[in-house]
């Protein structure tokens, strides 16, 4: 891929905020379409594909396999984000609107992720 001024651009030189979009809407769309994850399908399989490696994104990715696959024991998050994505669904029944709409929701959950990633390394040490 070229960009504007004829320079190649490498497939990893995405923005925190592109990777950040494209996984909020894999992960919203496999909620309302009650997807099942599996091998390179998976939010994990992104995130090792693009080389991401942002401790906030890495934990919310987390979160959203686990809402996403119901597999919620380990992420007591995940099923308050499973329920609000359902009450999105109700709210707005199309998806490009429920998407939109979501978007808020999902970037204040990395801002809670990056802040208790921060907490998490203090405690550490």
């Amino acid at each position: 891929m070229e960009d504007q001024v004829g320079q190649k651009k490498n497939n990893k030189d995405i923005s925190k905020e592109t990777a950040l979009k494209f996984i909020i809407l894999v992960g919203v769309i496999s909620l309302f379409a009650d997807m099942t994850y599996e091998g390179a399908r998976s939010i994990g399989s992104i995130i090792e594909k693009y080389g991401l490696n942002d401790p906030a994104l890495l934990r919310l990715a987390k979160i959203v396999h686990a809402a996403d696959t119901g597999e919620l024991g380990g992420e007591p998050i995940a099923q308050g984000l499973e329920a609000i994505a359902v009450g999105y669904s109700f709210r707005f029944p199309d998806d490009k609107e429920n998407i939109k709409c979501q978007f808020a929701v999902y970037d204040a959950l990395y801002a809670w992720c990056s802040l208790d990633v921060t907490k998490t390394a203090k405690r550490k040490g």
